[in-house]
């Protein structure tokens, strides 16, 4: 694991097992401000495969947030040949700094052993202080607050890179979702890389760590024992649907067996086990925190049949739409539209899932399938689709409409938001047009082209909608609250120009303070057909050609259609409802990367990333 070990090039005989550490800290006093007095219960394996006795000395050493460094506090103890020795102890931590999502402080336990003097191996373990609670009633405690989860499901992929997603892009990944609102993360279906769970303990977010499937012991044990420490894990997960059953018809005794591993491995964080399985919702079940797998009209009845025991919403919503799709679904081309209107038969809409979720204090909170589209499962269609539609981004990280409408919930009750949609460029035919509007706030009001349509009421967890006579020109959504007369919120669609030149910029703002020379490191380009005016061409498809030299280099990119078959690695790609990404990653010296697109009829665009050079002692890929 890059982020826990520093060991010499060649394991001594005398060792720290991997995943040896265990660092579990428990609140013990009173929270106020943040802050509380907790103790560090530390274990460490120590392996000797020496032929002969050693007398092995433990030393361990905390830094805290600001790195001032406390300890050593110091055991030793003979270790057979051949045998395996764990050491323990209990640190107090006066008036630590807790671990929260909106400050996830972490703490540093350094470990080393020494045998005659020499130190033969040395682990840093990164820790959190938190206090986490489970109410069957009222959800989900942290550090004594009460949150409600708002997650979202995800598979490892992304556009341009598929599965093999550099560590600093999961920084992204998780921020893009955090911005949105949401706080938690469900590994899906399968252990997660260690560079997620790196970056959710660093941006504080909950994470559903997922086992891959039931029946397999063993796998779980490497699971519990390498994301332990991650005070971002909050819920241990046996298994997903189908995965739960077990071929040799043992499926509550293999599954029992996986929840006493999570327990003996884990033994002092408390966190609860559940799965993603209907058929487990009942009290003595394998689970102790129940997962509702869609079936919101179930929540109540299951509720009710299992008293005590606290659930979530373990996978909820599974609506399915294209970005800046507006026209009637289609499966010849394998699209689907951007309203929250398409959904599986299993399913919902986004309105109605969160909608359960939120309404019933007792649901500790849901993950939505899924926050990124992702390879595979083209539901409702099949070719030429080659990615899911479930996503609330698409694979490039480009949000679809209902991404808003989570974030308008999600955002409760500031800052006021709203959200108009669609964009406002189509034939001017005398068609209707559907407009949308999704707010956080009481009431919204619908101008169009200067007229007032008047105003409605918003629903909650739900939108408001106008059919308007299509004029060019703009429209705009003004939301309001508490019967005040000035507009809380506003926002607009305009009616563009043409086409006329390509807009760089780093997509969400992400590594806009340049990249590291640390041949891992990237920045995402956004790339962004726009008019005269500076507006994004919301119709515009055009192919878009990327050059990159300087000190990094071109590794891939998407544009987020579920039926584009370019290839990931490609360099040309069309734009889609306007925009495009190019993933740039640096390569191992500083200096400057240069972008440059460019596009048949359009003026181009340049872009430069400063790389700097990577921190002494950065650990190597």
């Amino acid at each position: 694991d890059r982020y826990q070990r520093r060991v010499h090039g060649v394991k001594e005989l005398v060792h720290i097992p991997c995943y040896g550490v265990y660092a579990p800290a428990r609140v013990t006093g009173p929270i106020s401000g943040g802050r509380a007095d907790a103790v560090l219960q530390p274990e460490v394996e120590v392996a000797n495969n020496q032929s002969s006795q050693v007398n092995a000395f433990v030393y361990w050493t905390i830094r805290d947030p600001s790195g001032q460094a406390y300890g050593p506090v110091g055991f030793s103890g003979a270790i057979s040949p051949g045998q395996r020795k764990n050491f323990t102890s209990m640190i107090k931590l006066p008036q630590a700094l807790l671990w929260s999502v909106e400050t996830p402080n972490l703490y540093t336990l350094v470990t080393e052993v020494v045998v005659s003097g020499q130190v033969l191996d040395r682990v840093e373990t990164t820790f959190g202080v938190r206090k986490t609670f489970w109410d069957a009633e009222k959800g989900f405690f942290l550090n004594d607050q009460p949150v409600k989860i708002k997650g979202l499901a995800n598979h490892q992929d992304f556009a341009g890179v598929g599965i093999a997603v550099p560590d600093s892009l999961q920084y992204y990944r998780i921020q893009r979702l955090k911005a949105l609102g949401a706080n938690g993360w469900r590994t899906a279906h399968n252990a997660p890389t260690p560079g997620l769970l790196h970056a959710a303990d660093r941006l504080g977010f909950l994470v559903w760590d997922e086992n891959h499937h039931n029946g397999q012991p063993d796998e779980a044990e490497i699971l519990v024992k390498r994301d332990r420490n991650h005070p971002s894990v909050i819920i241990w997960s046996i298994c997903n649907e189908i995965l739960c059953g077990t071929r040799d018809n043992k499926t509550i005794e293999d599954a029992v067996a996986i929840r006493t591993t999570f327990h003996d491995v884990d033994h002092a964080m408390d966190r609860p086990v559940s799965a993603n399985y209907n058929p487990w919702n009942y009290p003595g079940s394998p689970t102790e925190l129940h997962g509702f797998d869609y079936s919101t009209g179930s929540y109540e009845r299951w509720h009710e049949g299992s008293p005590g025991y606290p659930s979530i919403g373990s996978e909820i919503a599974s609506t399915v739409s294209d970005r800046g799709f507006y026209g009637a679904n289609d499966n010849v081309t394998g699209h689907v539209n951007d309203y929250d209107l398409t959904w599986p038969p299993w399913a919902a809409s986004a309105e109605v899932a969160w909608g359960a979720v939120g309404s019933h204090p007792f649901v500790t909170g849901g993950f939505v399938w899924t926050g990124f589209d992702y390879k595979g499962e083209p539901t409702p269609y099949a070719w030429p689709n080659i990615n899911s539609h479930f996503g609330i981004l698409d694979i490039a990280g480009f949000p679809k409409a209902r991404a808003f409408f989570y974030q308008t919930w999600w955002s409760q009750p500031d800052p006021p938001l709203v959200y108009l949609f669609p964009h406002w460029n189509w034939p001017n035919d005398g068609r209707n047009v559907t407009l949308w509007v999704y707010s956080n706030a009481d009431a919204v009001e619908l101008v169009v082209n200067g007229k007032s349509l008047g105003v409605q009421p918003m629903p909650r967890f739900g939108h408001v909608q106008w059919t308007v006579r299509y004029a060019p020109g703009t429209v705009k959504a003004l939301a309001y609250r508490n019967g005040t007369a000035a507009p809380v919120s506003e926002a607009s669609v305009t009616t563009t120009g043409p086409a006329v030149g390509l807009r760089l910029s780093f997509h969400d703002g992400f590594a806009a303070g340049g990249l590291v020379a640390d041949g891992s490191d990237v920045a995402l380009v956004r790339a962004e057909v726009v008019d005269g005016q500076g507006l994004v061409v919301p119709t515009a498809s055009h192919v878009v050609t990327f050059a990159v030299t300087g000190a990094g280099s071109y590794i891939g990119g998407g544009n987020g259609d579920a039926s584009s078959h370019t290839n990931d690695k490609s360099p040309v790609r069309a734009a889609d409802a306007g925009s495009l990404l190019a993933i740039v990653q640096a390569g191992r010296s500083p200096g400057a990367i240069t972008v440059v697109a460019t596009a048949p009829g359009l003026r181009g665009a340049s872009f430069t990333i400063p790389v700097r050079a990577a921190p002494p002692g950065m650990p190597p890929l």
